[in-house]
This record gives C-alpha cells, sequence and structure tokens, in this order.
C-alpha cells in the first residue's frame, strides 16, 4: 500500500471518517512527526524524519510509523535495545531468550522534533553505524561480566548494564523484563502459525522441527 492511503487510512483513524480528503496541513499543525525506513535497508540507511506526508514519494517502498516524541531516556538520550531470541522449534513452540543483550544510544541529548533538529540522526536514531562518526561517540571498554557493569557516559551498552542502572534509579525492572517476555511470546505465537507452515513446507520430514 503506497504511503499517501497508509497516511489517509490513519487520518480518518485519528480524526474521523468524513469521507473528506485529509487536512494534511491541519495534521502538520497537530505537530505530528513521522519516521520512514525504506524496505531492504540496514545500519540507519535511508531513514529520515518527517513532519509533511507530502515530502515522501508515494512511489518509494517504505515503512511509516508514528514517531514517539516522548521516549524514556537514559543520560538524556534515546535507546533501543536488542534481545537475542533462538526459536528452537515452531510445533510445538520452543523458544529460549538470551540472558544478555545489546543496548544502542544516541549521541546527541534529545529534543522533540522541530524544523531546527529533525534531520539531525546523531539526535533520533541510535544506529551504531550512525552514531559511532559523532565526535561525542564514548567507547564501551567494560568486559559485561557481573563485576563490571558501570557503562555510565558510553553510547553501546550491554542489557545487564541497563538493567543495573535502571535499578539503581529504583526502577521496576522485574515488571519490566516480565513485559519483555510477554511480548516476546505474545509475537511469536502470532506469527506461528505461518512459521509452522512454511517450514513443514520446506522441511517435510522433520518431524521434531
Amino acid at each position: 500500500m503506497e504511503f499517501k492511503a497508509q497516511f489517509e487510512k490513519y487520518s480518518r483513524q485519528m480524526h474521523g471518517n468524513s469521507g473528506k480528503k485529509p487536512d494534511y496541513h491541519h495534521l502538520r499543525k497537530q505537530n505530528e512527526t513521522f519516521i520512514i525506513k525504506p524496505e531492504n535497508l540496514c545500519q540507519g540507511k535511508g531513514i529520515y524524519l518527517v513532519k509533511d506526508p507530502t515530502d515522501v514519494d508515494p512511489q518509494d517502498n517504505c515503512v511509516a510509523q508514528k514517531y514517539i516524541t516522548n521516549p524514556y531516556l537514559i543520560d538524556g538520550l534515546k535507546f533501543d535495545m536488542r534481545i537475542y531470541v533462538l526459536l528452537y522449534g515452531v510445533n510445538p513452540l520452543r523458544v529460549f531468550l538470551f540472558k544478555d543483550g545489546l543496548v544502542r544510544l544516541a549521541t546527541e541529548p534529545y529534543v522533540k522534533p522541530s524544523d531546527d533538529n529533525i534531520d539531525n540522526l546523531f539526535m533520533h536514531l541510535t544506529n551504531y553505524a550512525i552514531n559511532k562518526n559523532n565526535d561525542n561517540f564514548v567507547q564501551n571498554s567494560a568486559d559485561d561480566s557481573d563485576d563490571d557493569l558501570d557503562d555510565d557516559g558510553t553510547h553501546k551498552r550491554s542489557f545487564k548494564s541497563l538493567i543495573y542502572t535502571l535499578k539503581c534509579m529504583g526502577k521496576p525492572v522485574k515488571k519490566l523484563k516480565a513485559e519483555i517476555d510477554d511480548l516476546l511470546i505474545k509475537t511469536l505465537i502470532m506469527a506461528q502459525p505461518s512459521l509452522s507452515h512454511m517450514y513443514k513446507s520446506c522441511q517435510p520430514e522433520d518431524f521434531e522441527n
């Protein structure tokens, strides 16, 4: 589906299905921001933010998402988490979650998107391939052992280090980890029928999958 059609669908959901053409300028006044991601690139390549959908080429194959403008921050920076999951079997569903993971931070203090900073990828994206080129980037030298979890000031940390930081801040880390587990399980349950079908089609003799 083209971006314009997707945006019109979103607009109807947000502002009512009156049958009228979406008022893009009205949405711009609402200060909506969207993040546009190419469908076949990686390492942050081709990602950009827009406030006006007409800034996007409708012929581009891309994913458009409403940008979260009030993210939770660490040290004033946006961050993401990479959680590693092993899908060992699809029927029945068997899943292993690695005890550690990766946390990547932006390298410019976060400010809500505006015309002045909307093109600052060091602020809005957390991709290592992008932020390593910023002079602010600090490499991590910790060994990620349980005795060396102090990654403060670095921009690429372990998941264990993040949990340690949040615990020191008094955050409910047990609840966070439980919600991450729940999200992973529900995501795989949703995909399980398709995964099982595809696997059986490719490996019909593997009854243990």
